[in-house]
């Protein structure tokens, strides 16, 4: 019987720490449109984390990721999301971000 109760033991110990928890987006935020600036730190999709949806009208960030996260070039902003991002703080003063998770509101 105890032969058997290790070998099982095991796999359940396995498996169990083998599954994966999804991550639910925690930072609600606004997307308010596409930055249409010409300059080397500018471009890509603006979010705001105020709720001040207007371009511009408030402190926002540049998601660097834009391709990743599934929108069309058609979409209506603003935004509302739900988003996990990650601070990229060695790209043009830490103006830029990467979103690793976006789930629309």
């Amino acid at each position: 019987m105890k032969l058997l109760a290790y070998p099982l033991l095991t796999a359940v110990c396995l498996l169990v720490g083998a599954c994966k928890k999804t991550v639910e987006p925690t930072t609600s935020a606004i997307i308010t449109g596409y930055d249409p600036r010409n300059c080397g730190c500018c471009g890509g999709l603006m979010v705001t984390f105020t709720a001040d949806p207007r371009p511009f009208g408030s402190d926002f960030k540049l998601i660097d990721n834009t391709a990743d996260l599934g929108l069309s070039s058609t979409e209506i902003f603003p935004l509302y999301v739900k988003i996990n991002y990650e601070s990229l703080p060695d790209k043009c003063g830490g103006n830029h971000l990467n979103v690793t998770k976006l789930v629309r509101q």
